[in-house]
């Protein structure tokens, strides 16, 4: 039979169709992932820092140098059009002595508690959302810088470990539970505080680098947890 290139142009059409459709598909979904960092959803934008308040310092409060005149104005006056109320907290937390509750025009409200420490550069500013998962704040902020792990407390006779994920230089962490035999770290995981601090956290031994989302095993090879 004839074996002229001239009957294989089809295919070759058809094979570059297909490698362009690859090509924008591959466009489109990078092109997502980028505007989700950039333009996450407003209950997300809301608990991170922005351009003209970068961590340490969020929504215009500077953890580390906010004295108690700046902290009440700011709550006699919040930011955005936001309502502040003292509340009680939903959790405890080391350190924290005021808690309010934050309720944003649109969207879920979320805690604001204030750490007092007597060193210089120590307070801390700590927001309870009351839903962020891991997932959300590695979109919105880029890939952590570390992770640590240690026993948390049991819930309901469940054991749990707390995790504690550090961004830009310390600056900024994320910090949940999940359960002490969990297989997976998932992008799902509860995040129960951000906490922006004005100084680096002394690093612990236990500190790992961030391996991303996936089995624990990335982080405990051997299977041993803390």
């Amino acid at each position: 039979g004839d074996r002229s290139p001239s009957r294989y142009v089809p295919m070759r059409v058809f094979a570059r169709w297909v490698s362009l459709l690859f090509a924008v598909c591959l466009v489109g979904v990078s092109g997502t992932r980028v505007l989700a960092r950039r333009d996450p959803p407003p209950d997300v934008a809301q608990l991170m820092p922005d351009e003209d308040c970068p961590a340490p310092c969020w929504a215009g409060l500077q953890a580390g140098n906010l004295s108690d005149e700046a902290l009440h104005a700011w709550l006699e006056f919040p930011p955005r059009g936001w309502r502040a109320e003292r509340s009680k907290p939903t959790m405890t937390l080391p350190g924290a002595i005021d808690y309010w509750q934050i309720t944003p025009l649109a969207g879920a409200p979320f805690g604001l508690a204030v750490v007092r420490v007597r060193e210089p550069g120590g307070d801390a500013i700590e927001l309870l959302p009351a839903d962020l998962t891991l997932g959300e704040a590695v979109a919105a902020l880029g890939a952590p810088e570390g992770i640590l792990f240690h026993l948390g407390p049991d819930i309901a006779g469940v054991p749990m470990l707390q995790y504690q994920v550090s961004f830009r230089e310390g600056d900024l962490a994320a910090t949940g539970l999940l359960p002490a035999d969990a297989s997976h770290l998932a992008p799902g995981t509860p995040v129960e505080a951000l906490i922006y601090q004005s100084r680096l956290v002394e690093t612990s031994a236990l500190t790992m680098d961030w391996r991303g989302f996936g089995p624990m095993a990335r982080y405990y090879p051997q299977g041993v947890v803390p």
